[in-house]
């Protein structure tokens, strides 16, 4: 169809951006009518892209070879009218949009392992450094965007198993909520009201846990023994459903599971090859890969699958729009 690279859809699924080098362009393609429009020419390297929730604009990630590559300038591209704005200098970071749009979240990651996390308006007003000096961090919008829950680690912590649980307001200072003693990766619950992690000390015998936001209530998924939250996807796409009930989850040997977060019986073991997200709350992407092509199956928890498509080739990604608007990627 076209070629590029950091393709995202909008999320109403009407336009596909993607960038492209020698020089750095960013451009639009409507798939509609298969038009594209170049929106932005910049400085070399694009880092990362987010479409705000309503598609009207870009956060677009940049900047020159002697600046930190990871940070790059912060720039709001107005869709599809090309208007550009520069939000931030050298400090730009990945953005995260809130739900309704009006706060823009940049998380930062220098050539150290160090990383930043900010927030600011899309027109770059109201702009504060909330920490510095992280080791990791994991954030989550609120779904009324009264602000994000981040599970974090601070560099030089004596112990890097360590997460701290925090609530940052869009109003107001952040606020420590707990801490999770013995914590590798985390993944926030849609909506940010509980979370996921794999303890770090155990390696591959661990389970998976879930817990509230500030910690509490820290129950033992029974039956998942070495399993992993992440590495089935890309970028910040996770496992959870949009309403924040199921969970696709995978072993260290690429077979993959379904969690019920509500029951919290032993993961179901799913009868598909690759598994690339989901479309909606009761739907998830599923398929099976062959020599010379792949099928993609729409299938629903706990239940059957149908047949979507018959793809000639092989998929080395994918991205799609759910029903919530939210971009999903996936690599094999």
């Amino acid at each position: 169809m076209t070629q590029g690279n950091l393709r995202i859809l909008s999320p109403d699924g009407r336009f596909l951006a993607f960038s492209r080098t020698f020089p750095t362009e960013v451009w639009i393609r409507d798939l509609r009518d298969s038009t594209e429009t170049l929106l932005y020419v910049g400085r070399p390297l694009v880092y990362d892209m987010a479409w705000s929730p309503d598609g009207k604009m870009l956060a677009i990630t940049n900047g020159a070879h002697a600046k930190y590559v990871p940070t790059g300038d912060l720039w709001r591209v107005d869709v599809p009218q090309g208007t550009v704005r520069q939000l931030a200098e050298e400090n730009g970071g990945s953005p995260h949009f809130s739900p309704d749009g009006r706060w823009i979240a940049p998380v930062r990651t220098y050539w150290s392992p160090r990383v930043s996390l900010a927030i600011m308006r899309p027109d770059g007003g109201e702009h504060r450094l909330l920490f510095d000096y992280l080791l990791s961090q994991r954030l989550e919008w609120a779904s009324d965007s009264s602000g994000f829950a981040l599970a974090l680690t601070r560099m030089g912590a004596s112990e890097p198993s360590e997460k701290e649980l925090w609530w940052v307001p869009t109003d107001g200072d952040p606020l420590q909520l707990g801490r999770l003693v013995d914590a590798g990766d985390v993944q926030w619950q849609p909506g940010a009201q509980r979370l996921l992690y794999t303890p770090l000390h155990q390696g591959e015998q661990a389970l998976l846990h879930l817990a509230n936001r500030d910690g509490s209530g820290d129950v033992v998924v029974p039956g998942s023994q070495g399993m992993i939250l992440r590495g089935l996807y890309v970028g910040e796409a996770s496992g959870w459903s949009p309403d924040g009930r199921w969970f696709l989850a995978a072993n260290s040997s690429g077979h993959f599971y379904l969690l019920d977060t509500h029951k919290l019986d032993a993961p179901w073991p799913l009868d598909v090859e690759i598994v690339y997200g989901w479309l909606d709350a009761g739907h998830y992407l599923a398929g099976y890969s062959r020599e010379s092509y792949v099928d993609l199956q729409r299938c629903v928890p706990r239940g059957a699958c149908e047949f979507l498509a018959h793809i000639p080739g092989r998929i080395a990604a994918l991205s799609y729009v759910n029903d919530c608007g939210k971009q999903r990627s996936a690599r094999r």
